[in-house]
């Protein structure tokens, strides 16, 4: 046993010196060395895991030049190498591309979207990418030679069939002596090319967002100006890989915007995705100057005669219709949609109130006619129309309202036509309590005939054409214009048909006068959207405590539910006190609280304390509950929807002894 015992303390020993702790640390260290070591392995593999889109590419078309007939695969296979080289792609190989579109019955190059698209679905790829060699040529360099290539890289989404990226390029070879093959030059200089456009693809970064929310015609997304949205883009909405529906945006803030839908093949939903489209520009085949290539540009006439005439005519519409006597015609800003309720019978009705501010180069009350105020889920028709001195308008969703208005085919005041507008009669639109709308506000104007270069009337019967004619250098009598007939836009005599209407509303001023009848010109102006929804509620019916209780506890109040049809909107109730029943003296907020599913008869969620403590030495306490939907923007006026309010009495004490 002492024997034992001696080897304990000599391994104790051991233990504790300098020795012992490093060796024992060693034996630790490799112990564990193997389990970080897996744990790092099935890390990468769960990382490698992660599955790239796939893409796809076709061989190019040949356009014009003089490269060998291979260079159109050339260009698909160099590519190929680039894309993958990124390593952000899963690239499918040139043969199993080949071998699909031989099985479809196609045959490269194929410059056909439709067949693109379906070799892209065939293949269960993400994009496919398609291609030009607009022009190439072989160049003497010194007692040498170099290969010019022009090439065009269109990128493809499958599931919209849209243009989604791409680029525009010209890249040479390296000059070579000797005997060295044009085609191998044309290799390289495809190899430059592509290399250049996968880098140009990579640097387009587009903006994409996802839908928060969604109406029958429109749509909230995540993204504004900051990630690159502007007012007007054109946008598809894809869900996973197929495409739903086609917009444009329409208002814009920094971190959201609005999606109007012009085109849908299904119904939009939360979670959708939005991106923009891309159009890869068209290359001009002539061969530059430069190292630049020139783009296509739509050219009208034979000289610079043509453009200088518009210009001017442009800048005379504008100074006369857009700033002359400070009388333009512009839109409104800050358009607001606010819940509201009317009196009515048997109980009063739900309503939407829509304000606006013309813009301060809007045109004077007499030029404006009529403003047009038009809700989402009504998409062929405005749901009313107020004179244009007004700056609001209350949506009661009477169907009982009619109304005339005009369907103008022009906006921005610059175009003049002899044809009458499409004018049609309107009706309203019931609400429906719980339901969230958005609206838009858009202005019907007129400007004076003889104000607009592109009328046919003029004072006196003609002097209106000469001078314009004149002025942009073409030949304008007897009442003629200088501008021609395809340039022009809405022009219609007076008639009874909306000048009887407007006569009521304004005086109309003197206009340009051919035989005796005034003439105008009639447009109206881009829709400009609300800040936000808006919700409408009925009231809330309170039911306990009855009216005129003595309440001397703490206590529930209940009353019941105003949700609607719309189940998916979050209700925000409040309680609040008053010493007066217009709720003006010693107004408090006792309890504020959100609600998602309530229906029937709800109830504060605590029992109020405040009863007593409130304004003790009043003898009558009057209670109401208001209520909103979260997200409205700026919400309903006076800040909730209201019931008609209660009140209360606290029991007296007896008089001291």
């Amino acid at each position: 046993m002492r024997i034992k015992d001696g080897g304990l303390v000599r391994v104790r020993r051991f233990i504790n010196s300098l020795t012992g702790k490093v060796t024992s640390a060693v034996a630790i260290f490799s112990l564990v060395l193997p389990t970080l070591a897996l744990v790092l392995i099935s890390q990468r593999a769960q990382a490698q895991i992660v599955s790239l889109p796939t893409w796809a590419v076709v061989q190019f078309d040949v356009q014009q030049g003089t490269a060998a007939p291979s260079i159109g695969q050339s260009a698909a296979e160099a590519m190929v190498n680039e894309l993958s080289k990124s390593q952000k792609y899963d690239v499918l190989s040139s043969e199993t591309v080949s071998r699909t579109i031989g099985n479809l019955g196609f045959v490269q190059p194929m410059t056909r979207k439709n067949e693109l698209i379906r070799v892209g679905q065939e293949l269960r790829a993400n994009t496919i990418v398609s291609g030009e060699i607009v022009n190439s040529r072989i160049v003497s360099v010194n007692g040498g030679k170099r290969a010019d290539v022009m090439m065009r890289v269109i990128v493809w989404d499958v599931a919209s069939g849209e243009q989604v990226n791409g680029a525009a390029v010209l890249q040479s070879s390296g000059v070579r002596a000797g005997d060295v093959s044009d085609e191998t030059l044309y290799d390289e200089a495809v190899a430059a090319g592509a290399f250049e456009s996968v880098n140009a693809i990579q640097r387009n970064t587009l903006p994409a967002a996802t839908i928060l929310n969604t109406t029958s015609k429109r749509a909230l997304i995540n993204q504004g100006t900051r990630s690159g949205f502007t007012n007007g883009q054109e946008v598809i909405i894809v869900r996973g890989r197929e495409q739903v529906a086609r917009g444009r945006v329409a208002g814009v803030e920094p971190d959201q915007a609005y999606i109007e839908v012009t085109q849908q093949t299904k119904g939009i939903q939360p979670g959708d995705r939005v991106r923009a489209v891309f159009m890869v520009p068209v290359l001009d085949s002539r061969w530059p100057a430069g190292n630049n290539p020139r783009v296509k540009t739509s050219r009208r006439g034979g000289s610079n005669s043509g453009l200088v005439s518009t210009l001017l005519v442009l800048g005379l519409v504008l100074f006369v219709v857009g700033g002359a006597g400070g009388n333009s015609a512009g839109n409104v800003r800050d358009v607001r949609a606010q819940a509201t309720t009317v009196p009515g019978a048997p109980v009063d009705q739900i309503a939407v109130q829509v304000s606006w501010i013309p813009d301060a180069f809007i045109k004077g009350n007499g030029d404006r006619l009529q403003f047009q105020i038009w809700r989402d889920d009504v998409p062929d028709a405005p749901v009313m129309i107020v004179p244009g001195s007004q700056r609001s308008a209350i949506d009661r969703g009477n169907v009982a309202d009619t109304f005339t208005w005009g369907d103008y085919p022009v906006s921005g005041g610059i175009d003049c036509d002899t044809d009458a507008p499409d004018v049609d009669t309107g009706v309203g639109v019931p609400l429906q309590p719980g339901l969230r709308y958005t609206y838009s506000v858009e202005l019907i104007y007129r400007v004076n005939s003889i104000d607009v270069p592109g009328s046919s009337a003029g004072s006196g019967g003609g002097t209106t054409g000469g001078t314009t004619g004149g002025t942009t250098g073409t030949t304008g009598t007897g009442g003629s214009t200088g501008l021609s007939t395809g340039s022009r836009g809405l022009l219609y005599t007076a008639n009874a048909n909306l000048e009887a209407r407007y006569a009521s509303m304004v005086a109309p001023p003197s206009g340009g006068v051919r035989g005796g009848t005034i003439e105008y010109c009639y447009f109206r102006t881009d829709r400009t959207p609300a800040k936000g929804p808006a919700t409408p509620f009925v009231r809330p019916q309170l039911t306990t405590p009855p009216n005129n209780q003595i309440i001397a506890a703490a206590t529930i109040f209940r009353f019941q539910s105003v949700r609607g049809v719309s189940a998916d909107v979050t209700i925000e109730y409040v309680l609040q006190f008053a010493l007066d029943q217009a709720f003006t003296q010693s107004v408090q907020t006792i309890e504020r609280w959100q609600d998602r599913t309530g229906t029937g008869i709800l109830s504060t969620p605590r029992a109020i304390t405040e009863v007593n403590s409130y304004q003790s030495s009043a003898a009558r306490v009057y209670w109401r509950i208001g209520a909103k939907a979260i997200g409205d923007n700026p919400g309903p006026l006076g800040g909730y929807i209201f019931a008609e309010p209660f009140w209360f009495q606290r029991p007296v004490l007896p008089p001291g002894p």
